[in-house]
């Protein structure tokens, strides 16, 4: 049976799917590229086979506290169990050791990584007329999920310290005027993708202030936050008096991402008639719906790790922060070298994350990528790859996790090539 597109879900034809199917297109033609596009961690610290052991340590300690045989623990592994998830005790002993927030592990669903936790937030959270606020750029799934369940957004622009207020104060007073209600915001505050930027103590307060006077909740997307090297203000969450803060946490960048494990904090009362809950109640009855559970085996990997280690990720990940902050040092030091006696060119430099944006007098597109790739073997993303508007900023963004030094300092040399050769043809 042939099937017109016009038939299947008109999201379909959106462009923030064509974005991501362009670029996978891109690096599939020239895997010999060197991509500063993907936004994985370094593969050489995975450590998948201790994370093997570690499955085994879960399945011990679950014989060990429920008093069962270890072949029933392995049936419970195997088996249905709750949907928010098994191993939801020993998160919320992580958020209390390594972020100091004490929550309830009620108030905690496991979902297969971050992306399944951001949808989980929208479907249960909009009804018509609502709107996402979102800090611009922003990572492109996001855009994705929203077009996917038919959400409106607007964009809120992003500032060095974080968020920008005045263009926050007009979005707000804007959707007011349309008879319209901000739902809530969607926001990175620690190292976001694409930028990397670090929002200060000051702006997170006033965020905080600003969203709770016109009430708004907060999504704050975690899932760089334990990946930096500098100082770092404490999240949302933690900063959060009046439980507005839907926190978002995932193991891909910290650990592996094969292991597909995420999770969200929604400790916000919810009333019903004749009942109080909270709001990961409401978000595990969509889950039920979907996914209906997270891999046991994947997430016994986590918590075997987390009940053998003091329920602390923070040791695991010294030798990853140091190889991140090293990468970046390489990437800076030859963008130094060949760029820095450009006036026009410039670049920032985070304290954390996988993330640097090149700043260029001139806009780049998905175009000028595929001739960068074809041309000069070298893969980047334009910075309006992460935006929903017509607005093409002078910037790309550069990622550095996932590369050696080697391939760094020889991606920055072709970038280098393609950029000259560049402006000496639209010079001409």
């Amino acid at each position: 049976m042939d099937i017109l597109i016009s038939d299947l879900n008109e999201c379909l034809n959106l462009p923030s799917l064509d974005k991501v199917n362009f670029l996978n297109e891109v690096s599939s033609m020239y895997p010999d590229a060197i991509s500063f596009s993907s936004g994985s961690p370094s593969t050489c610290t995975y450590g998948v086979d201790a994370f093997m052991q570690y499955l085994n340590n879960y399945i011990n300690y679950l014989s060990a506290t429920k008093d069962i045989s270890y072949a029933e623990a392995l049936t419970v592994i195997g088996n249905y169990a709750s949907t928010k998830g098994i191993i939801c005790g020993a998160l919320a002993k992580m958020m209390e050791v390594d972020e100091g927030i004490c929550i309830h592990k009620e108030s905690i669903v496991v979902t297969a990584g971050a992306q399944e936790a951001i949808s989980l937030s929208l479907q249960t959270l909009f009804q018509k007329n609502d709107v996402l606020l979102v800090v611009s750029p922003f990572f492109t799934g996001v855009e994705g999920a929203l077009n996917l369940y038919g959400i409106e957004s607007s964009s809120v622009e992003e500032c060095d310290e974080g968020v920008d207020f005045n263009s926050l104060k007009r979005e707000i007073q804007s959707i007011k005027n349309k008879g319209q209600k901000a739902k809530a915001i969607y926001c990175t505050p620690n190292y976001s993708n694409p930028t990397g930027i670090c929002m200060s103590l000051e702006n997170r307060l006033e965020l905080i202030r600003l969203c709770n006077e016109h009430d708004i909740l907060i999504i704050e997307d975690n899932t760089y936050g334990n990946l930096g090297w500098g100082s770092c203000p404490p999240t949302l969450k933690y900063l959060d008096e009046f439980n507005s803060v839907i926190y978002i946490g995932s193991f891909s960048k910290s650990i592996f991402p094969g292991l597909r494990v995420g999770f969200l904090v929604a400790n916000s009362k919810v009333i019903h008639q004749d009942k109080i809950v909270v709001l990961a109640d409401e978000m595990a009855k969509i889950k039920t719906m979907t996914t209906n559970i997270t891999s046991h085996i994947s997430q016994a990997m986590v918590g075997g790790y987390l009940v053998s280690n003091g329920y602390s990720l923070l040791p695991l990940l010294d030798s990853k922060i140091s190889l991140y902050e090293k990468n970046l040092n390489c990437l800076v030091n030859t963008l130094e070298e060949h760029f820095g006696h450009l006036s026009y060119v410039s670049w920032n430099i985070p304290t954390g994350g996988f993330f640097i944006i090149l700043n260029l007098p001139f806009p780049l597109t998905m175009e000028d990528l595929y001739i960068s790739a074809k041309e000069y073997n070298v893969i980047w993303l334009p910075l309006n790859f992460f935006r929903k508007d017509d607005v093409s900023p002078n910037s790309i963004r550069l990622a550095f996790g996932n590369l050696n030094e080697e391939k760094i300092k020889n991606g920055v040399i072709r970038l280098s090539h393609f950029l000259s050769a560049y402006m000496n043809r639209e010079s001409a």
